[in-house]
């Protein structure tokens, strides 16, 4: 049997970018049976875990590994689980640019704000729009700026 470490980069990058994509189909949906919030969960650490197998892999790659399954336990209300991860991505975010910074900020403010710890919640939103505001790119400016709106509503 094939030890799944020693599987050649390409498809570790190729279940990396799939299990990622297919997560993320599975967040967009309105709404979700039990056994596809499983799978969800399944496939974004499945995406990090063959991330993680790669040479290549960097901060960048673990940041939005770390984000993903965040943003999959807030949308499941799991608190707990969504700031640990929270946490991770900020941890590996902070040499980043101010987009993958402003999402780790953003990640653990929506954890925080789930919790019910509106005044953590509201820490985290400021460096967030910190963050934002040093984003250049109009595009990825305009993402972070809806994705913090959307936390005032929780």
């Amino acid at each position: 049997m094939t030890n799944p470490n020693e599987l050649h980069p390409d498809i570790h990058r190729q279940f990396a970018r799939s299990c990622f994509n297919d997560a993320w189909k599975l967040m967009e949906l309105a709404k979700r049976k039990k056994s596809e919030d499983a799978q969800m969960i399944t496939l974004a650490h499945t995406s990090l875990w063959h991330w993680q197998q790669l040479e290549e892999c960097s901060e960048l790659e673990i940041s939005v590994g770390y984000w993903q399954i965040s943003r999959i336990y807030s949308q499941l209300a799991d608190s707990q689980m969504a700031i640990h991860f929270a946490k991770l991505c900020l941890r590996v975010s902070r040499k980043l640019p101010p987009f993958y910074l402003g999402y780790a900020y953003e990640a653990c403010a929506r954890g925080y704000a789930i919790a019910g710890n509106n005044d953590e919640a509201q820490q985290l939103l400021e460096l967030a729009h910190t963050a934002c505001a040093q984003i250049s790119e109009l595009e990825q400016n305009n993402q972070l700026e809806k994705d913090l709106h959307d936390i005032s509503q929780i």
